[in-house]
């Protein structure tokens, strides 16, 4: 995140809609890819050709035999990233993923066989029947290349999606539903990096064999946030949204599966979005949803007058009991919540709003860092419970027309009926619910598809002529920005589109939605947008951040400070800005009071989380003198294996395995490591100059 115009500047764990997947029919034919092509040295730069299948028609849940050959035609033996899609043959190009497999070494010169059973998850197929589709395998040239090479089958496939139902016309908010009896709070605890579950007693009561899930999973910073006894795989959102009423309505329909015996389930939902109706499974179930008690307190100086702009002290918990007995543990079910209400801002603890941002005159966007997720979905918001997404937005069809932007890849054009237009976004990623998003303006929305992933801008069509020329000058050069990520850390781009999205409404920041920031920075005509070195920053969030995400909120450094020293290390490689051991100096050398006062990996409260000194300069200060020390060889391997580790990619990670990586890079001087980290992530300095105000361990003293 870029707070405030300042230019502060994914193998996967499973996400699957389970019920899609059992029993699926095994898919006669194979794709075969074979190899071609050489290159002298460097890295192994596999190369695919020859793709062949016999495949006819590919349903939800159908299971894919892909097999072939891969050769290295590189210098160096290296293993293989291969892309499994079905892509439409019209254009532009509806990508459908089938998965992504990393094949083991092989060596340079040689080749290896590859086969892969593959699922056909009926969440990511798009929403009508399109038949001409065909089976495609991808491959990098070399491990940090952002683009991949692809090569199609010359037979095609039907695709026979899952039907749909329309989308919900926004209707006047319902009445409060029935109340449950208030189940008790559980004490907090250091949550997990699965979804809590409860102490089941030694020898429990076959009739309590059922337990209700903890109520919030202990962030120390957030300690309300998300619900614990079950594990969330899919959202599929599907909304609708007028304008001029700031009316959002629809239904979120949650794929999850139980972690325990469970009594009842608790989502994060803001109340003033009042539920009507829950099912699971289709059978409807009783739910608890708190009464809306809006703020009413002034915004923070210098931010947007907002309803509300006051940090929220609302009732963010909806309790859910299925149908009885419970839900078996492991069982996967669909719980279906349907919702409607005027929406506002979830506001942060600095003042800061996020969330759902209504705005009368340029739409509305959904940027929900920390927890403003909670104001337009139901969902378990907490940063280490991803899942995969797909996002039908409707909204009034007016001329020139409102356009929404969803997360992950357009599922072809809007569908038009009934007075309005719907846009359907398919991400199959895992996805921190914080990292979803909706945009919806009058955009002129271009869609690049020459590359393997789809590139996407969206810029308000009513900012100057020449604004908009500077701005996508900025937006277009993002994919040579993670092009230089990807070669720099050694790891292809990790998700399914890369974009901008450039509103005329303005929260005062930037933000890195997955796969396509959002820069909503100004709402002047003239404004030139939020500057390349913000680009920059938000793309080095789709490394750090959104495919390796922290844990808690206290660990924010990990996206901000390693994200801000790549938006350094991009500007002096490939932008003409200071160098590293300036950028370190500046920093170094900052004597103003407080600088120093809060530690990067252990923020006193909520609303330090943001703090520029401590999360971005600081952070990325430890960063630069982490790469002076170890020299640019040895910290680039460090970077790609934290990018790489087991439970990272798609994942979350903790400050704690970051210092215990560093050192295992580096064991000789472990000690000395220590005191490091302790000084410039977890000490506050509350002098000012260098005998007491900053930390003593620089690269020249290490």
């Amino acid at each position: 995140m870029s707070r405030y115009m300042r230019a502060r500047s994914a193998p996967s764990r499973p996400a699957v809609l389970a019920v899609l997947c059992a029993g699926g029919a095994a898919l006669a034919g194979t794709a075969a890819a074979t190899a071609h092509a050489a290159a002298p040295s460097g890295p192994g730069r596999p190369l695919a050709s020859a793709l062949s299948t016999t495949a006819k028609t590919v349903k939800a849940g159908t299971r894919v035999r892909v097999a072939g050959t891969v050769r290295n035609a590189g210098g160096r033996t290296s293993k293989v990233s291969l892309e499994f899609k079905l892509r439409s043959r019209g254009r532009p190009h509806v990508m459908i993923p089938l998965g992504r497999r990393i094949t083991p070494d092989v060596r340079a010169g040689g080749s290896r066989r590859f086969s892969f059973l593959l699922t056909a998850r009926g969440s990511t197929f798009p929403a009508r029947v399109t038949s001409a589709y065909e089976v495609v395998v991808c491959v990098r040239r070399a491990p940090g290349d952002a683009v991949a090479r692809c090569r199609k089958a010359p037979t095609g496939v039907t695709v026979v999606p899952p039907a749909v139902k329309p989308a919900p016309v926004p209707a006047p908010a319902p009445a409060p539903p029935p109340a449950l009896p208030a189940p008790a709070t559980p004490s907090p605890a250091t949550p997990p990096t699965t979804p809590a579950t409860p102490t089941t007693p030694t020898t429990p009561d076959p009739a309590a064999k059922y337990t209700p899930g903890a109520r919030s999973l202990g962030d120390t910073l957030f300690p309300d946030i998300g619900g614990g006894g079950y594990d969330v795989q899919h959202y599929g959102l599907d909304l609708a949204y007028d304008i001029a009423s700031k009316v959002l309505g629809g239904t979120a329909t949650i794929t999850l599966k139980a972690t325990q015996d469970l009594s009842r389930l608790t989502l994060d939902f803001a109340p003033w979005l009042r539920v009507s109706a829950v099912t699971v499974d289709g059978v409807a179930a009783q739910f608890r949803q708190a009464d809306d008690t809006p703020p009413a307190s002034p915004p923070s100086p210098g931010l947007p007058a907002l309803p509300g702009a006051a940090a929220d002290t609302a009732d963010y918990n909806l309790d859910i009991t299925p149908p009885a007995p419970g839900l078996d543990r492991d069982k996967v079910v669909a719980v279906a919540i349907t919702y409607s209400g005027v929406t506002r801002p979830v506001i942060d603890p600095d003042g800061a709003p996020d969330g759902w941002i209504p705005d009368t005159t340029y739409g509305a966007i959904a940027v929900s860092e920390p927890i403003g997720a909670m104001g337009w979905f139901p969902g378990n918001n907490v940063p280490f419970d991803k899942a995969t997404f797909t996002t039908r937005i409707s909204v009034p069809e007016v001329s020139p027309p409102w356009v929404a932007v969803g997360t992950g890849v357009l599922d072809g054009p809007p569908v038009v009926a009934g007075g309005r237009r719907t846009y359907t976004w398919n991400d199959p990623d895992p996805t921190a619910p914080y990292l979803a998003s909706v945009a919806i303006a009058k955009f002129d929305l271009a869609t690049d598809t020459s590359r393997s992933v789809p590139f996407y801008t969206a810029v308000d069509r009513s900012f100057d002529a020449a604004a908009k020329a500077k701005q996508l000058a900025d937006l277009n050069r993002t994919p040579a920005i993670l092009d230089y990520y990807a070669a720099y850390f050694g790891v292809p781009y990790p998700f399914n589109a890369m974009g901008g999205i450039n509103p005329r409404q303005s929260v005062g920041y930037s933000l890195e939605t997955q796969g396509k920031p959002t820069y909503a920075v100004s709402s002047a005509a003239d404004s030139a947008g939020a500057g390349i070195d913000t680009v920059a920053h938000e793309n080095g969030h789709m490394y750090f951040g959104d495919h390796v995400t922290l844990t808690q909120w206290k660990d924010i450094w990990l996206n901000e400070g390693m994200t801000e020293f790549a938006a350094w290390l991009w500007s002096v490689n490939q932008n003409g800005g200071p160098t590293l051991k300036a950028r370190f100096d500046e920093v170094y050398g900052a004597l103003e009071p407080n600088f120093w006062s809060i530690p990067p990996a252990d923020p006193p409260t909520a609303g330090d989380i943001f703090d520029d000194n401590a999360m971005y300069q600081r952070g990325a200060a430890t960063m630069t003198a982490i790469h002076e020390i170890l020299g640019d060889a040895r910290f680039r391997t460090l970077m790609r294996d934290w990018l790489t580790a087991p439970g990272h990619p798609g994942g979350n990670a903790t400050t704690e395995q970051f210092i215990a990586l560093v050192k295992a890079h580096d064991p000789a001087r472990a000690a000395r490591w220590d005191a490091f980290f302790r000084e410039w992530l977890y000490t506050s300095y509350q002098g000012v100059g260098p005998a007491t105000g900053r930390p003593a361990i620089t690269p020249a003293t290490f």
